[in-house]
This record gives C-alpha cells, sequence and structure tokens, in this order.
C-alpha cells in the first residue's frame, strides 16, 4: 500500500491528532547548512540534526539537546530561531516538525555519534539535491 505524507503549514487541521512532537534543526554557517548522513533509521540518507522532543522539554530546548548530542554543537535559546511549525500526517501517525535556525559565524566542529557517519555543509537546495534527502526524524 502506498501512504501519502501530507503536511500542513502552520495551521492544525480539525482532525488532527498529535502523535509525537519533534524537532529539526538548520545549522548555517558562512552560507552553508549542516547536514549528517543517517546510519541506523533509513542509512545512506541524509538529513539535518532532529527527532522527537522528549516529555518535559519545548520544541527549542529538545532542538538544542539534539544538536548537542548528534554533532556536539553547543547552542542556546538565543541563538534559535523559529523557521517553521509543521503538521504532518503520514503512515507513522500524525505529529508536529517544528524547524529551527541556528547561525554561527565561524564553522562549528563536528563530532558525529552513533547515528551518523558522514556530514557535509552544502549550500542550499542545489548542493543538497545532489544528495538522498530523509524527510522522516
Amino acid at each position: 500500500m502506498t501512504y501519502r505524507t501530507s503536511i500542513f503549514p502552520d495551521s492544525r487541521p480539525d482532525d488532527f491528532h498529535t502523535k509525537a512532537w519533534a524537532t529539526c534543526c538548520f545549522v548555517r554557517s558562512d552560507d552553508k547548512f549542516l547536514f549528517l548522513r543517517k546510519t541506523r533509521t533509513w542509512p545512506g540518507l541524509w538529513t539535518c540534526p532532529g527527532s522527537k522532543v522528549d516529555k518535559n522539554e519545548t520544541p527549542v530546548t529538545g532542538a538544542i539537546r539534539e544538536l548537542y548530542e548528534e554533532t556536539g554543537i553547543v547552542a542556546s535559546v538565543e541563538q534559535c530561531t523559529e523557521m517553521a511549525h509543521l503538521y504532518i500526517r503520514s503512515q507513522w501517525g500524525e505529529y508536529e516538525l517544528y524547524c529551527f535556525e541556528i547561525t554561527s559565524d565561524e564553522v562549528p566542529p563536528v563530532r558525529l555519534n552513533s547515528e551518523h557517519d558522514q556530514f557535509q555543509w552544502l549550500r542550499g537546495y542545489l548542493e543538497s539535491s545532489a544528495i538522498p534527502l530523509s524527510m522522516r526524524f
């Protein structure tokens, strides 16, 4: 069976029942964005840092925690700008995705955890379209 993922930006559909909250963090430095290659779930696909928001976390503190766990990059709430709040309906259920951007004046060092085996700094859509991207967090 083919399942279609639906994305609703900024507005919750009336029949939407949130199962989980997730975050993604676009780290930008020198007009490039950080992408990580997954090793476990969807190995070989590329994504930005992020995952589910834990209990007792806000979306922004969840994004900061995930960024640190996956890359070793330290960020503060003040550095995070919310880019989007999406309502996503997929075969895995309905969840809300909060997308943040963190801008760094200098390219931060990256220390990957076991969830990823490579990283790349890419300039926008044209460079990122050359790698297989994952839209699942």
